[in-house]
């Protein structure tokens, strides 16, 4: 072998073992980008998960408070509509009590409502004419000196009276009493429901 080819010979096994190495070199970097891939690729996968699972898990809270909610709400819907069920129901049983306990009923309410001074007692046209003899009397007799009330004219009202002192007119209506304790009985159903 000549010393040309020997050099020769030489530079090829130098280029084979530095392909090689740089081959082994490429090889190695990219084994590391492939598993640092991998890892990132695992790493988002987790957080992905994570997130999903904390989505997941949100939308599920707001379900279940949604329905909670509509629970509260259905079931305040109801107590409302019992209330006014038993309101109604009142009105009718007042309307429908024997002719003396009915006007005993309104003169209690007559003179538990009744102001100072001299008024007016107005009832509706039914009750008008059933209206007993001595009522007028018996409730300013109740009023001992409180002041005193003479019939009115009737009026458009349903059930119940007015009491008319000049410019002031006290509502004594079934209907208006029994808005009266509405608001009340709302008032005791908020409190035991939201508080």
């Amino acid at each position: 072998m000549t010393g040309l080819d020997k050099i020769i010979s030489e530079i090829g096994s130098d280029s084979s073992q530095r392909i090689k190495e740089i081959s082994d070199e490429a090889n190695k970097k990219a084994e590391e980008i492939s598993l640092a891939a991998e890892k990132k690729a695992s790493e988002m996968k987790a957080q992905s998960e994570e997130r999903t699972v904390a989505k997941v898990a949100s939308v599920l809270a707001s379900a279940k408070s949604s329905a909670e909610l509509k629970k509260k709400q259905t079931v305040l819907e109801g107590k409302i509509e019992a209330i006014e069920d038993i309101l109604g129901r009142a009105v009718d049983v007042l309307k429908a009590l024997p002719k003396r306990e009915y006007f005993e009923m309104l003169k209690e309410l007559a003179v538990k409502n009744a102001l100072a001074g001299d008024g007016v007692i107005r009832f509706s046209k039914e009750d008008t004419a059933k209206l007993p003899q001595n009522f007028i009397s018996g409730v300013n007799s109740a009023l001992s000196g409180k002041g005193s009330v003479s019939l009115g004219d009737s009026c458009d009202i349903d059930s119940g009276f007015m009491l008319v002192y000049g410019d002031i007119d006290v509502n004594c209506t079934f209907g208006s009493l029994v808005s009266e304790k509405r608001d009340e009985l709302f008032d005791e159903l908020n409190k035991l429901l939201f508080n």
